[in-house]
């Protein structure tokens, strides 16, 4: 499918060739695209607003910290494959007890890390305030916990 709107491209594709002058300059996911674009064309092409749309291509697993543990009886479970964007309406939809964060879930839903609200809210602000890459753990960053 060829198109020169790339909203519309990120909604239907799985892969994006972006061209310029007859040569593919980047040939990846929608991900790819807006976390690690391969030239100065392709960041203008995505747009400005490129770290705000990665929101939607992160998930919360890449996000957690590894946790081992139980949870306690009120803790909130996400799914890893949970995308960042729709994190605020799941907690509010489960209502988290008082703890300082949520578990996030492997595939199987076997909870097997932990993030925060306040390091959430950090790597949040970081992600759109950087180049929409998704950070590191709080170690590898310098992050306080």
């Amino acid at each position: 499918f060829v198109t020169h709107d790339i909203g519309e491209a990120f909604l239907i594709a799985d892969r994006i060739a972006l061209m310029s002058d007859g040569r593919i300059v980047q040939n990846g996911t929608p991900a790819d695209l807006l976390r690690r674009p391969a030239a100065p064309f392709v960041t203008a092409f995505v747009g400005e607003d490129r770290g705000l749309r990665a929101l939607g291509y992160t998930t919360l697993a890449e996000l957690a910290a590894p946790a081992d543990g139980a949870v306690p009886a009120d803790g909130v479970v996400l799914p890893g494959a949970l995308p960042v964007p729709e994190v605020g309406p799941e907690l509010a939809r489960r209502q988290p007890g008082a703890g300082d964060g949520f578990w996030v879930s492997d595939e199987a839903g076997r909870p097997n890390g932990y993030l925060t609200y306040r390091r959430f809210a950090l790597l949040l602000g970081e992600t759109i305030a950087a180049d929409g890459q998704p950070p590191a753990t709080e170690a590898a960053n310098g992050l306080p916990d």
